[in-house]
């Protein structure tokens, strides 16, 4: 087991290098944390001026590292160099890589845009939310990309229309917000298929290996959905802790789901009977984050008090 001390915030945002050498960490401000897994020792320290409290961090399949928050950057370890995708005025929750790096997504604002790998990272489609509902929406809980690249699913808020004014006059309240598991398409952001998401305020959509469930987190509650018929209602899990889940991630077979919630441990789920078949502890305080890596072989999750540990998964 290795605990890295290194930050001074709670750890929200874990990525491993496509070799499992180094593990990138972030919070919700401050600069980014790449750490040398073998070594256990601090390798690169990225300035960034605004990571959020979701996945604003992911490698390229060739190394290199997206951060968002303010703005896009991708940055090249082994050189020191960086190249700004769009400047830091731009708010970037979130970030996605095409599992064949060929573009990467991210929601800014009101609408999601695609950007090129290659080259100078050009835009090349930048497409509002709700275009084809005429509502104004965001990107709420994430995106998260199909195995084939060809599809993505992104959580959806949408504001309620604006309260026509009573007839005698005084308060009107609004209609609450609604909330949606979209399918879009990769090539254009073309919406295919739009289902209810079971809560409002869901976070962080994750896909199994083979693309075939779909988990997405919902304050105590785990929705996983069959993709083929993502209008099946979902398996609803809940934290027998009674707390907020924080974070779900699939291991590299498919076979396994770790989750986090707002207490101690790390739990690891089977994918098919949805039993919990391991328990981790480490006194650590609350669990916010956690990740496989790519070999399945051990598994990373970031605490509140800052730190992260990294053990042998033993599945």
């Amino acid at each position: 087991m290795q605990l890295l001390k290194g930050m001074k915030r709670r750890v929200e945002n874990l990525s491993f290098s496509p070799d499992g050498g180094l593990l990138a960490a972030g919070g919700p401000t401050g600069p980014v944390e790449v750490w040398d897994t073998a070594r256990g020792t601090l390798a690169h320290t990225l300035p960034c001026a605004f990571v959020t409290p979701h996945d604003a961090i992911r490698f390229h399949p060739d190394g290199t590292l997206f951060v968002g928050g303010g703005g896009l950057r991708r940055y090249d370890l082994a050189r020191g160099t960086h190249d700004e995708c769009f400047p830091q005025r731009n708010y970037c929750r979130f970030v996605e890589v095409a599992p064949d790096g060929s573009f990467v997504l991210v929601p800014r604002e009101y609408e999601l845009m695609r950007f090129a790998c290659g080259g100078a990272h050009e835009c090349e489609w930048a497409v509002p939310v709700a275009r084809d509902l005429g509502a104004r929406a965001c990107c709420y809980g994430g995106l998260t990309i199909f195995p084939d690249g060809a599809r993505f699913v992104v959580h959806e808020l949408y504001d309620p229309p604006p309260p026509a004014p009573p007839a005698g006059g005084g308060f009107q309240p609004r209609e609450p917000h609604t909330s949606a598991v979209v399918v879009r398409e990769c090539a254009t952001g073309a919406a295919l298929r739009r289902v209810p998401c079971p809560v409002v305020f869901a976070m962080r959509p994750t896909l199994s290996p083979d693309g075939a469930q779909l988990a997405i987190i919902g304050g105590r509650s785990l929705f996983v959905f069959r993709t083929a018929d993502l209008a099946a209602p979902p398996k609803k899990l809940t934290n027998a802790a009674k707390l907020h889940f924080t974070d779900a991630a699939f291991h590299p077979s498919g076979n396994y789901l770790a989750v986090t919630s707002n207490d101690a441990t790390v739990r690891v789920l089977d994918a098919t009977t949805w039993d919990e078949v391991r328990t981790f502890t480490w006194k650590l305080g609350k669990m916010r984050c956690a990740r496989f890596s790519p070999d399945g072989l051990r598994v990373a999750a970031g605490a509140e008090k800052g730190h992260v540990v990294i053990w042998d998964a033993d599945l």
